[in-house]
């Protein structure tokens, strides 16, 4: 027996993922946690307020997650070693450390989730994220 298109759509709507609220773990940083659903939205917003944001990156070599505290700094095309053009978000490392804070590169499609907090620091670069 066919199935009517409306019937179609609700079967597809009810196997489909439902969106949740996104919220993070307690973590060991100065600072509230404000999660968005979309990362490049909070990327940005951490960009131009200024503040420190929290990504959750998933390491390709490893498949390890790793947290890291940043200043985003701006976003760049880049091709890689597999010849491949890759959007890159740049990035400052906020660490105690003066030595360790340096510039990462995170590509884009690694990033799981990113949180704003609401440390603000200054940023050894220009932010050219708009």
């Amino acid at each position: 027996m066919k199935k009517s298109f409306e019937e179609f759509v609700k079967e597809v709507e009810l196997k489909g993922k439902r969106r949740k609220p996104v919220r993070t773990q307690p973590a060991n940083i100065r600072g509230t946690l404000m999660a968005m659903r979309n990362w490049r939205i909070a990327v940005r917003e951490a960009a131009l307020r200024g503040v420190t944001c929290v990504i959750l990156y998933k390491k390709t070599t490893t498949n390890e997650v790793k947290r890291y505290e940043v200043i985003p700094t701006e976003y760049a095309y880049r091709r890689m070693k597999d010849k491949k053009l890759k959007k890159i978000l740049w990035v400052q490392d906020c660490r105690d450390d003066r030595d360790k804070r340096q510039i990462k590169m995170f590509v884009c499609k690694n990033i799981l989730k990113v949180a704003i907090t609401d440390r603000h620091l200054k940023s050894r670069w220009e932010i050219k994220i708009k």
